[in-house]
């Protein structure tokens, strides 16, 4: 990655930009054969920890986030979520519930935080990629539109179960909206793609709203396919819609991961590791 590939967005990072950079700081590391160090690192919330553990389907001492939980730390949130997201994040992380198991009202506090505009993000281009096509959307109008940029690796029909749906989309909120929603994404099955840039793609947030506007009216639920914006979701995906054998990103993307974990580090304002230090 040059100088020119590192915009500085710094300054501008928002509350989601943060997190979704710890996640694909982790999962590059994982990539890297690095032991995860997220040494700086002050969440602003313990939901933020959960988020990343939920989001890769991996218990908080696996990922190095364990000690981040302990009491005392300074988060916003209250100690009963605190206790809370250790439970939840201490083996297999669980979800806690559309709208949390407690009545403090902080899971829906911090799931708006997570949700609203804020700058975005120029992420490292990739080579691997993965698309669900939604229930409804038509698959063909759909694969003509991504094979401009993308050669199809893989198509797999995949039932989504509820806890699929939630790891998708861990910090939607409103119990209305979400029983909505798992209900319209459980009802029929979608079709995901695995995907491979045939030049490496900063598949961010535009370049799906475009296929979306390319495909005409939606609506917040049925808006004809899911794609994650960032590396860290790419291959949280990846591993849970096309299943562990997938290796697309090992294949093409872990060649590069030790230049992406230093740009994170970067964006994150965080210093090298003193063992990895230049």
């Amino acid at each position: 990655m040059t100088a020119a590939d590192r915009p500085t967005v710094r300054a501008g990072l928002g509350h989601r930009g943060q997190v979704t950079l710890i996640l694909s700081l982790l999962v590059d590391q994982l990539s890297a054969g690095q032991l995860p160090d997220v040494t700086g690192w002050r969440p602003r919330s313990p939901w933020d920890i959960w988020w990343v553990c939920f989001r890769t389907g991996l218990p908080a001492s696996t990922l190095g986030l364990a000690h981040l939980l302990q009491l005392g730390a300074r988060m916003a949130e209250c100690d009963a979520c605190r206790r809370l997201v250790v439970d939840l994040t201490s083996n297999a992380p669980t979800h806690p519930g559309p709208d949390g198991d407690n009545e403090c009202g902080c899971f829906t506090a911090w799931a708006v935080s997570l949700r609203s505009p804020e700058p975005q993000i120029h992420w490292p281009a990739l080579v691997s990629g993965v698309a669900m096509v939604k229930p409804g959307t038509e698959l063909g109008a759909v694969t003509d539109l991504l094979s401009v940029d993308f050669e199809i690796h893989e198509r797999i029909t995949r039932a989504l179960t509820v806890a699929d749906v939630r790891r998708l989309y861990p910090d939607a909120y409103g119990a209305a909206f979400v029983s909505g929603r798992d209900a319209y994404l459980t009802s029929s099955p979608s079709t995901v793609l695995t995907l491979r840039a045939k030049t490496p793609a900063r598949a961010g947030t535009e370049y799906k709203r475009s296929i979306r506007r390319a495909l005409g009216h939606g609506d917040l639920l049925r808006n004809h396919l899911h794609m994650p914006d960032n590396p860290g979701e790419t291959w949280c995906d990846l591993r849970l819609l096309a299943g562990d054998h997938n290796d697309l990103y090992r294949r093409y993307d872990s060649g590069h991961a030790t230049d992406r974990v230093d740009h994170y580090r970067h964006l994150l304002g965080l210093e090298q590791p003193r063992s990895r230090a230049r």
